[in-house]
């Protein structure tokens, strides 16, 4: 049995001789009960037939080796192979799985993702959620121990990650959420090098104010000076 779309090993028959004279052929042929006979033409004439994985459902296969002979000999030209059965499960269907992007600081709570899925046959068996630095499943990495329909993205760390589920059902069969938007994770900015302050004369041009700092691991600094009122005395 195969999952949907994942590719089915070729069905091939070995070993076949035309019985003493002739030439072998071959015709392929696909059937809605486990019979060798009555079914429908296949457009394949070689040894090996590779059978579609597109569509759920049982499917049965045989083939009929043929030694090419005429007239009185139609009876014994022909000999069908048995039966190959061929069963494509289904993926799960996915549900829900709409996760928004989102900006938190570290340390606090970020929106929690719920991923559901039904499936045709079967039963929903397992969920993985997997993490990603870029928009893409190419590159993601299961994140450990997160095996639940919900799953709330971690914001210990400042940086941006995207997330997504793989849901199983009981045949094996997976299928990938969409990816969430971009979960951005910032800390406060961290000022490496104070404003110096000083005492001038009046009318005295004061030196220029400056402060150093760092975005504290996402984003780039901006800056906004203030002024305070003072009391002269």
């Amino acid at each position: 049995s195969y999952c949907k779309d994942n590719t089915v090993t070729p069905l091939t028959v070995g070993g076949a001789t035309t019985g003493g004279l002739g030439t072998l052929s071959y015709q392929w042929f696909s059937n809605t009960t486990n019979t060798n006979s009555g079914g429908t033409t296949i457009t394949n004439i070689t040894n090996t037939y590779r059978p579609p994985s597109t569509t759920p459902g049982t499917y049965y296969y045989y083939v009929e080796v043929r030694n090419g002979a005429t007239g009185g000999a139609t009876a014994c030209n022909t000999t069908p192979s048995n039966v190959a059965t061929i069963t494509i499960h289904p993926l799960p269907f996915i549900t829900s799985a709409n996760f928004a992007a989102e900006n938190v600081c570290v340390g606090t709570n970020a929106t929690s993702m719920t991923a559901s899925a039904t499936t045709a046959t079967g039963t929903i068996t397992g969920f993985q959620w997997y993490k990603n630095s870029s928009n893409s499943y190419t590159g993601a990495t299961p994140i450990a121990n997160e095996t639940n329909a919900t799953f709330t993205p971690p914001t210990t760390v400042t940086g941006t990650s995207y997330y997504y589920c793989e849901i199983t059902n009981s045949w094996g069969c997976k299928t990938n959420t969409s990816i969430s938007g971009a979960i951005n994770v910032y800390a406060a900015p961290v000022i490496t090098a104070q404003p110096t302050g000083a005492t001038y004369c009046q009318n005295v041009a004061a030196s220029v104010l400056s402060v150093t700092a760092t975005s504290g691991g996402l984003g780039t600094p901006t800056y906004q000076w203030y002024s305070l009122s003072l009391i002269h005395i």
